[in-house]
């Protein structure tokens, strides 16, 4: 699944420019329809050829993920950079590094003192790692340019005399002990401790209470069109100057967090039940659309790929931590009530701590054109 997801998702970035951030609200808005869509499916395939007819069935559909990854195609300007830099590297034994760029990417670069960096789109969801990383000089000569990006006509010359070093893109722990990424990194943390609740348990928690099959999984299924259309929504608002990012998603997690902990509240009545589900769904959208641009404004472009990285590590753990706990307390208390206070609180928490961040957060260098350098 993690494999799928972050492929899917970062191969985007290699389609789309000036639209980005809308691009990627539209792409993971599929799993807000997939929720709308595959809840009722899975409870008419569990009545109709029991649990484990359904889970063979499911398991057929999963697979036609295969098709879409088959049909999946990388730019032609990519493969074509790809074979240049094989040719030349064989000519040139590495010392000369020469990138070919595409029409449709064509951009003009303003020389300007950021220590090595070019800046790209504030949203991008994927920093290639390509960057080749010189010592930070007074005024940017040809000696100290760097390829942030694969489309970009830049040329390197590297020094004989010693190898260009490479940090870790893919491990960067010391991003831990930088206050405003720790934040954003235990909040993410209790969020997904806390919001896989409702969609493991709210079925049977409702079940428990009297209502129906059909009528739990019609409620789960609610979450998806809320959800999709926020995320598309916040896709488009996130390019906007008008919008805090920071504290729309720090309000969003409140809000989702005081939603999670009313359904026990309201689960006597199925309106005020729907009325719970449909704030769940909004205010989670905001994970998917603002954790990209949040990082982007909280370390430098160089670093970008370690801490998204980094930052699907911390989510995978509190997927881990959180349905066995609720599960525990399920075990300990004979209900779930106190599963899904506990979730709720500990999500309102997590916006609490997203307010912070701005008040640990280092500026980085303007990425504008008054900078001098033209966004890409």
């Amino acid at each position: 699944m993690a494999l799928c997801y972050v492929t899917a998702v970062v191969g985007v970035a290699y389609w789309f420019d000036k639209k980005l951030s809308m691009a990627n609200g539209l792409g993971v808005c599929g799993t807000g329809i997939g929720t709308f869509i595959m809840a009722p499916v899975t409870q008419l395939l569990i009545e109709t050829y029991s649990w484990r007819g359904a889970t063979v069935l499911l398991g057929g559909v999963f697979l036609q993920m295969c098709v879409c990854g088959a049909l999946m195609r990388e730019p032609q300007y990519i493969l074509k950079q790809r074979k240049n830099q094989r040719n030349n590297d064989n000519n040139n034994s590495g010392e000369t590094l020469r990138v070919q760029e595409p029409e449709k990417v064509r951009r003009s670069l303003t020389p300007a003192p950021l220590e090595g960096q070019l800046a790209q789109h504030r949203h991008s969801l994927t920093y290639r790692g390509a960057m080749v990383c010189l010592q930070p000089r007074r005024e940017f000569s040809e000696d100290n340019r760097a390829t942030s990006c694969p489309d970009l006509l830049l040329q390197v010359k590297l020094p004989s005399r010693a190898p260009v070093q490479r940090p870790h893109y893919w491990l960067d722990a010391g991003l831990f002990l930088e206050p405003a990424f720790l934040l954003l990194s235990v909040s993410t943390l209790l969020l997904f401790m806390s919001f896989i609740v409702p969609y493991l348990y709210l079925a049977e928690h409702l079940l428990r209470k009297g209502y129906t099959d059909n009528e739990a999984a019609f409620l789960i299924s609610v979450i998806g069109v809320p959800n999709t259309l926020a995320m598309v929504f916040l896709g488009w608002a996130g390019d906007k100057p008008w919008l805090p990012v920071s504290k729309t998603y720090a309000v969003c997690l409140i809000v989702c967090g005081i939603s999670i902990f009313v359904m026990p509240l309201v689960v006597c009545s199925y309106a005020g039940l729907m009325t719970a589900v449909i704030f769940f769904g909004l205010s989670f959208a905001a994970n998917y659309s603002f954790t990209p641009v949040l990082l982007v404004q909280l370390v430098a472009m160089e670093r970008f790929s370690a801490a998204y990285g980094l930052m699907l590590l911390v989510q995978g753990a509190g997927n881990l931590i959180g349905p066995p706990l609720a599960g525990m307390i399920s075990d300990l208390t004979g209900n779930w009530d106190l599963a899904f206070y506990l979730a709720g609180v500990l999500t309102v928490i997590a916006g609490f701590l997203t307010f912070l961040i701005p008040l640990y957060s280092k500026p980085l260098p303007s990425r504008k054109k008054s900078s001098g350098v033209t966004q890409v």
